[in-house]
């Protein structure tokens, strides 16, 4: 009898049956972009980084949150701006206040889709993407400095 084990199935030190091949059971993966430790052993932690482990399902199931959440900025952004480009006539501000409350309105937007994007993406692959990450926080930045900039230009225009 050969001391070989074979790599689909779990080593006997870990309390489980050593017939259960390791392509039934989903590999667990900290979900930490700058670790992404990846094992087959019940662990809950990762070693590494000290996170939670979780299995690909869970991930999925957690990242599943990200779809309605873009949707939801996809229909406001999207909203707001053709509620505000149809009701030229009625507003009372200037074209830079206009130009302005369309930049926030179609960051909103584009929030939405960045949003909408990575929830996908973790919910298909079951994995972040470090990079649609990145994105999703150049987006909640650019909104902010839109925000914070724009307002200030807006005062020092109207004074």
């Amino acid at each position: 009898m050969s001391n070989q084990s074979n790599p689909n199935e779990f080593p006997a030190s870990h309390g489980t049956e050593t017939t259960s091949p390791r392509y039934l059971t989903a590999p667990k993966i900290c979900h930490n972009p700058n670790c992404s430790f990846q094992t087959h052993e019940p662990l809950h932690r990762c070693p590494k980084c000290g996170r939670p482990i979780w299995t690909t399902n869970q991930f999925r199931l957690i990242s599943s949150v990200l779809i309605p959440c873009g949707l939801f900025f996809c229909a406001l952004g999207g909203g707001l701006i053709y509620i505000v480009a149809r009701a030229d006539s009625t507003f009372k501000g200037g074209e830079a206040m206009s130009i302005f409350i369309l930049g926030i309105f179609g960051v909103i937007l584009a929030l939405g889709l960045v949003v909408l994007v990575t929830g996908l993406w973790q919910v298909i692959f079951g994995r972040v993407n470090r990079r649609l990450i990145y994105i999703l926080l150049t987006f909640l930045l650019v909104l902010l400095i839109i925000v914070g900039v724009g307002r200030l230009i807006l005062e020092l225009l109207v004074s």
